[in-house]
């Protein structure tokens, strides 16, 4: 919706000479831009004759005023553009502000998630070395004998079992099982040198190869977010530096 409001009530004479004052214009500069006579400057300004519709276009452009205002002394207000153009100043204006703020948001968020990242991936392969480790590698030369499981601290992954040496020791040890649907008091078999009390067993492949896979994964988060937090970093910077330049 447009508004009509009245800003002067001068003569269109009137106008025109306090126009070429505050463009610190001579009757002679403005008649030369023109082309016209500075003698036609002097009528116009005095309200002696006005000029015709091509010299205000002239002149509505050389003063950057509208040809309401020449003509009229008023300015034609639109206010839904206004409107728009005040809200798309403050939108401008939070978006710099977040500018500041998102960088150092994702900085640190890059940080911490590469640092869990890092964290699970080492755990997955201790985890997965640990099984390898207890992994029965040769049968063959191995003792078979059976265990107890005396406490179960996770369904189908770590227990507590009792075992008889050789020499007639009862040793206990805690393991990683992937038997399921074991019960305190139950025996399975495992395997053993005969020169120590270390017990192996035969894991499932899928056991084995699972933290491997999950160790890579979280190894690829990782690498993903450290580069992003380095890409953050470097923008920081290079923001940093056209800040510095555009306050010198």
């Amino acid at each position: 919706m447009n508004e009509e409001k009245v800003i002067s009530n001068q003569s269109v004479g009137d106008r025109l000479l306090e126009l070429r004052s505050k463009n610190n214009m001579t009757q002679e500069n403005l008649a030369e831009e023109l082309q016209v006579s500075r003698q036609s400057i002097s009528k116009w300004e005095l309200g002696k004759t006005l000029p015709d519709v091509e010299k205000l276009i002239q002149l509505s452009e050389l003063y950057q005023v509208s040809m309401d205002y020449l003509i009229k002394g008023t300015v034609v207000e639109a206010t839904e553009k206004i409107e728009e153009a005040d809200a798309a100043e403050k939108s401008s204006k939070e978006e710099k502000a977040d500018e500041g703020i998102i960088p150092i948001y994702r900085y640190t968020t890059c940080l911490i998630c590469a640092l869990i990242s890092g964290i699970l991936c080492i755990c997955a392969f201790v985890f997965a070395g640990q099984l390898f480790s207890s992994k029965v590698s040769d049968v063959e030369n191995m003792d078979r004998q059976p265990v107890c499981i005396a406490r179960i601290y996770e369904q189908y992954t770590k227990a507590e079992v009792l075992g008889l040496s050789l020499d007639g020791e009862i040793y206990k040890d805690v393991v990683w099982l992937d038997i399921p649907g074991l019960s305190e008091g139950d025996y399975i078999n495992c395997y053993n040198d005969g020169e120590s009390k270390d017990i192996s067993f035969e894991y499932y492949t899928k056991t084995l190869i699972l933290p491997v896979v999950i160790g890579i994964v979280f190894l690829i988060f990782f690498i993903v977010f450290i580069v992003e937090w380095k890409t953050i970093r470097i923008r920081k910077r290079v923001t940093k530096k056209k800040d510095n330049k555009e306050i010198l």
